[in-house]
Parts: structure tokens; sequence; C-alpha cells
């Protein structure tokens, strides 16, 4: 889409076009951003709780804007090809695992959308853990 871009303003900088067909031009290959019904979800967000015979007072509750997480892919994207690969984040008592090598520059904000539909519930015996996007 930029190489597009680019080229209708060179012909408007050649004069081979008006500024008039020139937005239209460039109007048209700007795709439109539909409305969604469904809110946008700007947060991840984990919650750890206790289960309340357990008598612990213990409670994780983060919220982790997505944009972090964008900006988290794109300095993962800028380490050397020899650093990339599995990492392994400690969260407490829990692991979280990933592996950011697979996820394409150009894809980064099409992976972030992906965690907005995000709903993980994780039933323990001592603790209930929620991972979701609001």
């Amino acid at each position: 889409m930029k190489e597009n871009r680019r080229k209708i303003l060179a012909m408007l900088a050649d004069g081979n076009i008006s500024v008039d067909q020139a937005d239209r031009l460039l109007s048209a290959i700007v795709p439109a951003k539909k409305k969604s019904a469904e809110p946008t979800r700007k947060f991840l967000r984990l919650l750890l709780e206790p289960k309340a015979e357990t008598g612990s007072p213990r409670k994780v509750d983060v919220r982790v804007p997505l944009g972090l997480l964008r900006s988290g892919v794109q300095i993962a994207r800028s380490l050397p090809i020899e650093k990339r690969g599995p990492m392994t984040i400690a969260l407490g008592t829990h692991t979280l695992s990933l592996d950011l090598s697979g996820i394409d520059p150009q894809n980064v904000d099409e992976f972030i959308d992906q965690f907005r539909y995000l709903t993980t519930d994780i039933d323990k015996k001592n603790e209930t853990v929620r991972l979701f996007c609001e």
C-alpha cells in the first residue's frame, strides 16, 4: 500500500494528476475503517484468584496495554536472529512460554488483534486463573 501511495504522490509532484485526483486515488487505496458493534479492547488482563476455602489473601491482577504488547513484539523482532526464539516468563509459580520468532513485523497489528478475542479460564485446585482482553 505504501508503494501505491508513493506512486500517486510522485504523479502529483510531476503534474500528471491534479490535487483532487490524487485525493480520490489516495482515498481509494486506504481501506475504510469498519465501525464494529464490539467494544475496543485495550488491555490484556491476567487474574489469579485463590479459592475461598484456601484462605489465601494472595491475588494477582495484571493489566497490560495491548499497545505495549505491540511494542514488545517489535522490539523482539529487532533482536539478532540468533537471540530470537522461545522464551519463558515467570508469573509467580506459573510460567508462560512464548516464541515470537515466527511473527512477521508487517503483521504485528494482526497478531495483536487476535489477542482481542482471547479468553482463557483455568480452574485449579487452589486458584482460578483468567486471561482475557478488556
